[in-house]
């Protein structure tokens, strides 16, 4: 039912030419379809249904709330469930990568040499590393059954 609202209300959306609204009205469409091939039932969601109904009952409805949205949904079922989106471990380890291993690397080098021109050298050695952890990461989670079959195409 959740669904179907969803894909009725971005089509009309497409209808009026508005696309990123529509993209973002699907991926949340996308993101109930596979709760609930995992599993999850509609009434751990009833608060997040409630905000749903409010949303879409809205004639000036905004991309960035439905974003907003679909954030906080899928941070409840993170915390709630543990299930987490495809790439989710690699977009989050890269960030880290750079900061708790590019950093440091960075500095040892400019150090080394003696010129700090080379202190951004350290940054794509700790993004690369990053990117490693957070591909191994995510092909464990896939392998326990923890990763929704979504992704950002938008």
């Amino acid at each position: 039912m959740v669904v179907e609202d969803l894909r009725k209300r971005a089509n009309g959306e497409e209808i009026k030419g508005n696309k990123r609204l529509q993209n973002r009205l699907n991926y949340t469409a996308k993101v109930f379809e596979e709760l609930q091939k995992k599993g999850v039932q509609p009434s751990e969601l009833d608060e997040y249904l409630k905000e749903l109904k409010t949303l879409l009952d809205q004639s000036d409805l905004k991309p960035r709330l439905v974003t907003r949205y679909y954030t906080k949904l899928l941070s409840f079922i993170q915390k709630t469930h543990g299930y987490v989106t495809e790439k989710y471990y690699q977009n989050q380890w890269l960030a880290i990568g750079m900061t708790v291993f590019g950093m440091p690397f960075g500095l040892i080098f400019s150090f080394s040499l003696d010129n700090f021109a080379y202190i951004g050298v350290g940054l794509p050695v700790g993004m690369s590393i990053g990117i490693a952890i957070g591909i191994q990461k995510d092909k464990q989670a896939k392998a326990e059954g923890k990763q929704l079959e979504i992704a950002h195409d938008f």
